[in-house]
């Protein structure tokens, strides 16, 4: 994401017209999804900032999943294919972006922070099921705000970005953890499965994904704890599903890997 100034007057009078599938250049659409909504994959021309005000969204890409809880949002580029899943009643809104008239402000697949400001203009953007009119009253100020603010917001530290993994030899080991989260099996072991040795394993692993297997099956427990935390189960049977050995183990495991306590992450409408 960069930065966008004020464009002149004679500038925007030569930008495309608003196109059908945007009636603004920049617009907020509200969603209300129920408990366990699975989405579907599905891409469009338009960029998108997916942000949680309740709850908590999993938004999966060819790329990996990236599980969005309080304060942070997604920016999702255009005709980038896409599959936005909420847990715990989650209450959504989504800045659209025209590309055609906003080029520069969303370009990559990126977690960002979310102030409290722009949260607050968000929502107030999202109250509203009539599009703001470009009339330069209030709404076009809010909007003209958001705009301002995105490119600023830096990528989070809190975020859970869970890489994919393709490589035929490694997954299975997603495949397991997915069934079981709670499975225990080392990396030795896998690699005795797997590989010709631990050394090529781990080495193969961290070249699939950015990561270790451990740092990665962390992430996947953290994952799924989310899900599990937006569904109204307590710290304490988490941690247990998840096979931690004592709470006090799993919460330092959340912490070390998100910044924040389990109860912190939690989205919530402010």
């Amino acid at each position: 994401m960069s930065v966008v100034g004020q464009i002149p007057p004679a500038i925007a009078a030569a930008l495309p017209a608003p196109a059908p599938d945007a009636p603004r250049a920049v617009f907020v659409r509200a969603f209300e999804y129920p408990q366990g909504y699975p989405g579907h994959t599905h891409r469009h021309r338009l960029a998108q900032v997916v942000y949680p005000v309740r709850g908590v969204v999993s938004v999966e890409a060819s790329t990996g999943t990236s599980v969005l809880t309080r304060l942070t949002a997604l920016a999702i580029p255009p005709w980038l294919d896409h599959r936005v899943a909420a847990h715990g009643n989650a209450s959504l809104r989504s800045v659209f972006v025209d590309p055609d008239r906003h080029p520069t402000l969303v370009t990559d697949l990126v977690t960002l922070h979310v102030s409290e400001l722009l949260h607050e203009l968000i929502r107030e953007a999202g109250r509203h099921y009539t599009d703001f009119d470009d009339d330069g009253g209030v709404g076009a100020a809010v909007v003209c705000l958001i705009v301002q603010l995105l490119p600023s917001m830096p990528t989070s530290d809190t975020s859970v970005w869970l890489p994919q993994i393709e490589h035929p030899l490694l997954r299975g080991v997603a495949d397991a953890l997915d069934l079981d989260p709670a499975d225990p099996t080392a990396a030795e072991e896998w690699a005795r499965r797997l590989a010709p040795s631990t050394r090529h394993f781990s080495r193969l692993f961290k070249q699939e994904t950015g990561v270790t297997f451990s740092t990665w099956r962390s992430l996947h427990h953290v994952k799924h704890a989310l899900v599990l935390l937006a569904s109204g189960h307590s710290v304490t049977r988490v941690a247990m599903d998840l096979g931690y050995g004592s709470t006090s183990a799993f919460i330092e495991m959340f912490k070390r890997c998100t910044g924040r306590t389990p109860g912190a992450s939690l989205a919530r409408e402010l």
